[in-house]
């Protein structure tokens, strides 16, 4: 599970500072569809940028202007100020970017109700592939940055292979990565540095997992 017990608490919190129900993105990530999941992520961090600009003006009766604002536009829409008041790195607003631009591709035409991770993946082009990767690798870099990874093919590829078979954990890492930085903005760098180190061991034991039950399925007869 991407986020157990020990890595509740944080989450819980941010979940009802939203209004949302206890254990929100865990469900998100077990048990919706990958068009509910992509909305509904989407719809999280919507609501996350919405606090964090209200909370960075000091100003909270601001939350209804915000949240009416687009995501992804770059000049008027919520990233445009979180950019400009530099909220967050630009690895984080180009994962909110391109989550929100394929959000938009999935409500703009119902037919996309059905959407598949899987069958999407696979219509890629070699480009269309790398920009896939580039789009949503945020939380592995984040996590090879913070245990100090050297870069290496070998340590790239990998990274690639997660974001292309697993999408639904590099998304929800991602999103994960992101509200707790938000939540952990003005604590010490310690604290930050623990709340990460804690999502690369999620991360990766989830990965292993994926990779046994794909093994395993692979090996029925």
């Amino acid at each position: 599970m991407i986020i157990p017990q020990m890595q509740e608490q944080p989450i819980l919190e941010i979940e009802t500072q939203l209004g949302l129900p206890p254990g929100f993105l865990r469900y998100l990530y077990e048990k919706e569809d990958d068009w509910s999941f992509v909305i509904k992520t989407h719809a999280f961090l919507e609501a996350i940028l919405t606090h964090l600009l209200a909370e960075h003006l000091g100003k909270p009766d601001l939350l209804p202007v915000f949240a009416y604002l687009e995501t992804s536009n770059v000049r008027t829409g919520k990233l445009a100020f979180v950019r400009a008041f530099d909220l967050l790195d630009k690895g984080a607003r180009n994962f909110i970017h391109s989550l929100s631009e394929l959000r938009n591709d999935l409500v703009h035409d119902v037919s996309n109700v059905g959407f598949h991770f899987t069958n999407h993946v696979s219509q890629l082009n070699e480009k269309s592939r790398k920009e896939f990767i580039g789009a949503f690798d945020y939380a592995f870099a984040e996590v090879a940055q913070a245990n100090q990874w050297p870069a290496e093919d070998a340590l790239s590829s990998t990274i690639e292979q997660i974001v292309l078979t697993a999408p639904r954990l590099a998304i929800i890492s991602g999103a994960t990565m992101i509200a707790l930085d938000i939540y952990y903005k003005n604590r010490d760098a310690a604290t930050r540095r623990s709340a990460v180190m804690r999502m690369t061991e999620i991360i990766v034991n989830e990965w292993g997992e994926l990779q046994s039950a794909s093994s395993a399925q692979i090996a029925e007869p």
